[in-house]
């Protein structure tokens, strides 16, 4: 396998026990061993006898049609999850250049294709990966626990990385779909494999064991997560060991009591190397103090400073540390290597860069892998705009030069990259990036001095490097100058939850998802790109203005404008947005002059803001012709209080008004229209999903909860929250007792306090109702209230207890360890103020995890 270039299809297909046909009809008779003509559809006639030409090399797995860089050398799974079936996208793949696919049935598509036809396409993917998997005799370690997974995987990799050429996998890769894919990646020139596996629920681990088999096992710890899948802690202990059956060499922690008794007794014959902080007996002896870490490696003592302070990260790098001593890194090595560890980037950063820039900056890591989701996910980020990548040299892919660059020439082009800023020694003396503009500089300085001259203005710029290129200075460079404060927003969170709702409305059940008001403070062109990979179905704005500009943003999804004044609908018909009317003399007035535009007719089932009454609606139903000719999408109503079971009689009886009137509206449309398809109906909202399910209709609106706030606190441990607001620390000082603070000498000090100005103030969303001991910021797992008026631009907080606090560094105002609803109730308003108040002079910084 040393000049691998990928399988033949029909090995894969003896793999996993899948039939092999070729054709494009979904009917054709499987093992057949038949293909067709070119278009010619599905039935006997269309058969002809097999004349196979040469099978395609298969290189790449992929289980999304949405993915760069699809092409004939890709297998495309098909698999189906509880809300999504990959059969429905059978056709998006093959139009992305896919000709082999791995499905239960095949399907008809415009030529010929490979179908590996299997009824489990999920076992299939396993058993190609563990075939794949075998066919390589140098060692796989393999990691498991509660916690730390991934960033031990990622420590290690930077601790074993000048000795060894190590693949793993990308980012938090550790499902039943995530290790197939990750071990794919495994190539003839790695001499290590390091791959992390996590599970849910019991039985899930031996299928992962049966692929990744690794020779060397370690073990995090035994914690909280997933507690709810399991029986108890013991239970779940034991499914996680069994990924380690086939494994000659344990590794853990001998201060975890539990954790060491049952792998004593389910493994007794098998190596252990084990560390610890409390003196047992172990390999690894750390005597970890405040500044210098004392350890003894088997009796040979060697120091040195750790990065981090944190309990949870002294945990995570002992791991690593144990690890990579038994692998083989010497003692005197490590000091240095441990100097220039970080708490990994997991998660690709997006921001507005100068000149109408997009900036993708994933300037943390190099590896192939990762390179492949970042052009994916910046592909979807960037629309329509020039693609510009940065890269450095890919230290940690140990191919050779030319072929590495090959392979990275190849990505580029097939995902739409047009120029490449080479920086490095090895990359930028390639020749193999044919059919794209390359500027070549020996290192990061040389393209800091050039940045001027290269006139990036309007276009996508893709930021991916090796650490020691420290191309996040790039970044900053091309960054958008704003102050200090910053609004997060994890669209990695954000796409969960709408995963959550999407999987408690009825199947077939369409979804709009609200943005208006910049997507609740968040963004709304970068939410609704999120949205459209999801596959929401609708966007919801306030205003014609906000369709427009997600229009102009690339968005292609449906879009319903609540408040459309009669002056905006030629602009509505021009963009393809869709109405809502409220009212009788707005619905006469398109049917007049606007006969083919698509609107939804609001009902007033007893909110009483805006819709039609009960009189309106028999006005209309007396008169139905007013009716005929338009293009009716929708039928809707809101609901006052679905959180609250304290109006469930209210909301029953808004249910039974919106069935009543929109039955009425229904049959009289109908009859004015019988040749058109019948109007959805939508009416529940985030808390109305979650408590009344039965009333879902037709399509449902995400609001709140999309933004991981459940109102109707059903929800609350299964949402994720998707924005934290931060700001800096401009100065520190230390102000003597009897002094004040701020504005109107509203802090008097009653003892020395430490006091911390923060670049966040009232113009910026913080209300002036703060301070004066009302509210609080954190940091460092601490909190330090507010002191003093808020101010304009700025705030002051008391950083007495918190020592370690030091000018620049970020503070958090919500969204992590201070709850976004208990900063609102500091503010005596509700969680959706709070989020579209942040002011649009707050950076946006958007990330994935």
């Amino acid at each position: 396998m040393s000049d691998w270039r990928g399988y033949d299809v029909d090995e894969l297909a003896a793999w996993c026990g899948a039939t092999h046909w070729v054709g494009s009809s979904a009917n054709a008779v499987p093992g057949s061993r038949t293909t067709e003509r070119p278009g010619s559809g599905s039935g006997a006639a269309a058969e002809q006898p097999a004349t196979r030409g040469p099978e395609p090399g298969i290189y790449q797995l992929a289980t999304d049609s949405r993915s760069a860089g699809l092409g004939s050398d890709t297998l495309f799974i098909a698999l189906k999850g509880k809300s999504r079936d990959g059969h429905r996208f059978l056709l998006d793949a093959y139009q992305q250049g896919v000709r082999c696919f791995l499905a239960e049935q095949s399907a008809d598509l415009p030529g010929p294709a490979h179908w590996l036809l299997h009824p489990d396409p999920l076992g299939a993917l396993q058993a190609i990966a563990a075939a794949h998997r075998a066919r390589f005799r140098y060692p796989v370690m393999g990691i498991t626990g509660s916690n730390g997974k991934t960033i031990i995987k990622e420590w290690l990799a930077h601790l074993l990385a000048p000795d060894f050429f190590v693949v793993r996998n990308p980012r938090s890769f550790n499902s039943q779909i995530g290790v197939p894919l990750s071990v794919w990646a495994m190539r003839p020139y790695h001499e290590i494999g390091v791959f992390e596996a996590g599970i849910s629920l019991p039985g899930e681990m031996p299928r992962l064991q049966r692929i990744l088999r690794p020779d060397i096992g370690l073990f995090t710890q035994l914690g909280a997560a997933h507690d709810e899948g399991f029986a108890n802690r013991t239970q779940k202990l034991q499914e996680k060991l069994a990924l380690f059956s086939e494994a000659k060499v344990l590794l853990y922690c001998a201060d975890q009591l539990a954790v060491a008794d049952a792998i004593q007794e389910r493994y007794p014959d098998r190596e252990r190397v084990t560390w610890s902080a409390e003196g047992r007996p172990a390999d690894l002896q750390a005597s970890c103090g405040d500044r210098q870490w004392v350890l003894q490696w088997r009796g040979r003592e060697f120091r040195l400073i750790p990065p981090f302070d944190d309990p949870f990260s002294r945990e995570n790098l002992l791991h690593a540390l144990t690890a990579a001593l038994h692998l083989g890194v010497m003692p005197i090595a490590l000091p240095g290597r441990v100097a220039q560890l970080t708490l990994p980037e997991l998660r690709l950063n997006v921001q507005r860069g100068v000149g109408g820039l997009v900036l993708v900056n994933d300037a943390y890591s190099a590896d192939l892998g990762s390179l492949q989701l970042a052009l994916a996910y910046a592909a979807r980020q960037g629309g329509n705009l020039p693609r510009t990548a940065v890269l450095s040299d890919l230290e940690e892919s140990g191919m050779d030069s030319d072929l590495l660059c090959r392979e990275l020439a190849r990505s580029l082009r097939d995902n739409g990259y047009s120029r490449l800023l080479a920086v490095g020694p090895a990359i930028s003396r390639a020749d193999a990036f044919t059919g794209l503009e390359v500027n070549a500089f020996e290192d990061t300085d040389a393209l800091l001095q050039a940045l001027p001259a290269l006139e990036l203005k309007d276009q996508l710029v893709l930021i991916k490097g090796a650490r020691r290129f420290h191309l996040e200075r790039v970044a900053d460079a091309l960054a958008e100058k704003v102050h200090g404060t910053r609004l997060e927003i994890n669209l990695t969170a954000l796409a969960h939850n709408f995963s959550v709702y999407r999987d408690r409305v009825p199947a077939g059940t369409k979804i709009m998802v609200m943005v208006k008001a910049l997507g609740y403070g968040a963004g709304d062109a970068e939410v609704a790109r999120v949205l459209e990979f999801a596959r929401a179905d609708y966007l919801g704005v306030a205003y014609a203005d906000e369709g427009v500009a997600l229009r102009q943003a690339g968005i292609t999804l449906k879009i319903l404008v609540l408040n459309a004044a009669l002056e905006s609908l030629s602009t509505l018909q021009r963009y393809d947005l869709e109405p809502e009317v409220y009212d009788l003399a707005t619905l006469e007035h398109i049917r007049e002059h606007y006969p083919g535009m698509a609107i939804h007719l609001k009902l007033d089932t007893g909110m009483h803001r805006l819709g039609l009454s009960e009189q309106d609606v028999h006005e209309l139903v007396l008169a139905p012709q007013r009716l005929r000719g338009l293009r009716l999408a929708a039928i809707l109503s809101h609901l006052s209080a679905a959180e609250d079971p304290a109006h469930d009689a209210f909301t029953r009886d808004q249910l039974a008004r919106f069935e009543r009137y929109s039955n009425q509206i229904l049959q009289a449309w109908t009859q004015e229209n019988p040749n058109q398809p019948a109007p959805l109906r939508h009416l529940l909202n985030s808390a109305g999903v979650l408590r009344f399910p039965e009333a879902a209709y037709d399509m449902v609106r995400l609001g709140i909860g999309l933004y991981g706030y459940d109102p109707a606190a059903l929800f609350r441990n299964r949402l994720r929250p998707v924005s934290r607001l931060l700001a800096a620390v401009a100065q520190i000082r230390l102000v003597p007792a009897g002094e004040s603070v701020g504005y109107g000498r509203a802090a008097m000090l009653d003892k020395p306090t430490r006091v911390a100005t923060l670049t966040i103030g009232y113009a910026d969303g913080l209300r002036r109702s703060l301070g004066k001991g009302i509210g609080a910021v954190a940091a460092h797992g601490k909190r330090m209230p507010l002191i003093g008026n808020v101010c304009m631009d700025m705030c002051m907080v008391d950083a007495t207890a918190v020592p370690e606090l030091q000018e620049g560094e970020a503070v958090e105002v919500f969204g992590g360890q201070i709850r976004l609803e208990e900063f609102a109730a500091w503010m005596q308003t509700i969680p959706y103020e709070v989020l579209t108040s942040v002011s649009s002079r707050v950076k946006r910084v958007y990330f994935v995890e």
